[in-house]
């Protein structure tokens, strides 16, 4: 009787339900799970401590993304910035290192809760991502069919480089700025 095998996956395809239908490419995933926290009473008349779990909370998911295919996502981002607060649903899905789907988490009513900018510095060849936090209110994961993910594989996509910077403030001459550090 064979048993089911582990994956090492890291390819992850993320789409948005106001997406134009071109799913974004991830770097990585982190989160998205269940967690409760151990409540630990004191001892009681009988002398015997309790435990057990408290509030379920559902953990954030910590997105790392390309810029290259992250226009809805950024539009996103912008409204949040705005202050024009709008709940997303989406789709989370990874796939193994032939591309086929393995799992897939959905999440209902999310919020972005941070946006992190990488460091940028004129002499660095480094590929530059943004991590984004999402909260949502509700999460499903499902297992994968195994199917191959067509358009998955961007071979040809262009690199957003640490380097490819230009900083603009009105009235400072910003032309010799060579290192942004975000903090």
């Amino acid at each position: 009787m064979a048993t089911p095998r582990s994956f090492s996956g890291n390819q992850f395809l993320f789409q948005i339900d106001d997406d134009d239908g071109t799913p974004g490419l991830l770097k990585s995933v982190s989160g998205g799970g269940i967690a409760g926290k151990l409540i630990d009473e004191g001892p009681g008349s009988d002398l015997r401590r309790i435990k057990h779990v408290g509030v379920v909370e559902l953990e954030k998911f910590d997105l790392e993304l390309s810029l290259a295919q992250a226009g809805p996502f950024l539009r996103w981002i912008r409204e949040s910035w705005k202050r024009d607060f709008a709940r997303r649903n989406g789709m989370i899905v990874h796939a193994d290192f032939d591309y086929c789907e393995r799992q897939t988490q959905s999440f209902q009513d999310a919020l972005i809760t941070e946006t992190k900018f990488p460091a940028l510095a004129g002499d660095s060849k480094a590929p530059a991502y943004l991590t984004v936090s999402i909260q949502p209110e509700d999460s499903e994961i499902k297992k994968g069919d195994g199917t191959r993910i067509k358009g998955l594989h961007q071979a040809g996509e262009k690199k957003w480089l640490t380097s490819n910077f230009r900083l603009s403030v009105t009235g400072i001459d910003c032309t010799y700025v060579s290192k942004i550090i975000c903090i």
